[in-house]
């Protein structure tokens, strides 16, 4: 006579054993549901993306320059996926509110760069501010290379800092936007956020052949913004 194993189910939420079977999945793994909690699981899934040992490791991955295919390859889990968690991430950093005092910063360096969604006809700018003695990011703004994108900016610079003085490139919607007394375009003044540039760069270089239309800006954004909430964090 052939012996049946029976293995004991409990739910992954409360651990009760009051369970029943709830049907079947799509792709034909028993559900099931427990009474006491109402919760529908499975014992085993296919996707992989379900496993928290998986996802705590794509935003880890992503912030050590790992492009959305590169995770999608080593974690082997679908690059939508990827890029559902990382925004997931991001939209979670919460939203500095507005000191009371303003902080004074002695120099700030503004820049831009861009990526592409799509094809390079399809342009993404990152515009930021960089506190080069504190290495901080102050401020951010996604969108054109455009006056109205500069102006956003500026306005949260003004907003949220005393800054005495503004390095920046030639690039004309800053000679228009910051006060001229203590603006000053300067190579040398912004060496050091053209070093982070290249580190954006980097972080995007594995990932400009991604499919998925919102894929470099979302993640530019997450990288602005986490860097930003760590350095703010100190």
């Amino acid at each position: 006579m052939a012996c049946t194993e029976i293995t004991l189910v409990r739910c992954p939420d409360c651990n009760s054993d009051d369970i029943k079977r709830n049907g079947k999945s799509a792709t034909y793994r028993q559900r099931y549901l427990c009474k006491c909690c109402k919760r529908s699981f499975q014992t085993t899934y296919l996707y992989r993306a379900w496993k928290p040992e998986i996802r705590s490791l794509v935003v880890p991955m992503t912030m050590r320059n790992s492009g959305i295919r590169d995770i999608e390859n080593v974690l082997e889990i679908h690059r939508d996926s990827v890029m559902a968690m990382i925004k997931a991430e991001a939209d979670k950093i919460p939203t500095k509110p507005l000191p009371a005092k303003k902080e004074t910063v002695a120099t700030a360096e503004l820049d831009e760069f861009w990526s592409f969604v799509g094809s390079k006809a399809n342009q993404r700018w990152t515009w930021y501010a960089w506190d080069a003695h504190e290495k901080r990011i102050l401020a951010h703004q996604n969108g054109r290379r455009t006056n109205a994108s500069c102006k956003k900016l500026c306005d949260e610079l003004f907003a949220r800092y005393d800054i005495r003085r503004y390095n920046t490139d030639g690039w004309q919607s800053y000679s228009k936007m910051l006060p001229p007394l203590r603006h000053r375009i300067s190579k040398k003044g912004t060496q050091r956020i053209e070093r982070q540039n290249l580190n954006f760069r980097v972080c995007k270089l594995f990932c400009v052949n991604v499919p998925s239309s919102p894929a470099l800006s979302q993640r530019a954004s997450l990288c602005t913004q986490v860097l930003r909430a760590r350095f703010e964090a100190g």
